[in-house]
């Protein structure tokens, strides 16, 4: 068991993407199996060859870019500089005040 991780480039069906790829794949029954791979393809650099048997297609989650999570943080950051602020002035007052 290998695992391979193909850059599927563009294509109007899933088919002609995996051929853009290098690979041809064919349904026996039910059974997904590598039926040609093309000679200096990407395919063939990761060692798949004909007659391999697909177990599992993996496609990554769809989520959300990491840099909205700057906004949250940014209000977060934003507090807690209003709470020193607040502080700072109370403090000052007493300061004053003695």
């Amino acid at each position: 068991t290998k695992i391979v991780r193909l850059t599927m480039k563009s294509g109007n069906t899933g088919a002609a993407r995996l051929r853009s790829a290098g690979l041809t794949v064919a349904t026996l029954g039910d059974k997904v199996t590598v039926q040609i791979v093309q000679f200096g393809s990407e395919a063939a650099k990761y060692g798949l060859a004909a007659g391999d048997e697909v177990l599992a297609v993996v496609i990554p989650a769809q989520r959300i870019d990491p840099y909205w999570m700057t906004i949250p943080a940014f209000f977060v950051l934003a507090g807690i500089y209003m709470l020193q602020l607040r502080r700072k002035r109370h403090q000052l007052k007493l300061a004053v005040a003695h």
